[in-house]
């Protein structure tokens, strides 16, 4: 509640009395708390995309490395299974990890569908 006061002035006298003005502010405070929470949603959302960009990083060289160690064919049954192991946990974490996408400012639309570049091999020139 805001309340304002001024004062009421006739022509015969200094003033006459006071005018009081009360403003409801309740909705006005309600939707400054959602402007709030909107903002730290956001940045709660922006930490999780910078942690799993992090995550993802490390997950990829990984993945790399293992797919060009599978390709050595003097490994033998064991070591493949430990590669098989990196690999399918590596997947799995990715898999976990949240994808963030930047919204279009043009159209303002996301993306439906996440576009993936995957190569099947690394080769060395």
């Amino acid at each position: 509640m805001r309340v304002r006061v001024a004062t009421f002035e006739c022509s015969g006298a200094r003033y006459a009395g006071f005018v009081y003005a009360l403003d409801d502010l309740t909705e006005i405070r309600r939707l400054e708390r959602e402007v709030r929470m909107q903002d730290r949603l956001a940045a709660v959302g922006r930490l999780a995309a910078a942690i799993a960009h992090e995550i993802r990083n490390p997950l990829t060289s990984i993945a790399g490395s293992v797919s060009m160690l599978s390709g050595i064919p003097e490994l033998n049954q064991e070591h493949r299974q430990l590669l098989d192991i990196v690999t399918r946990e590596s997947q799995r974490l990715t898999a976990s990890l949240p994808i963030s996408w930047p919204t279009p400012v043009a159209n303002n639309t996301a993306l439906k569908k996440p576009i993936w570049f995957r190569c099947s091999r690394i080769r060395s020139l």
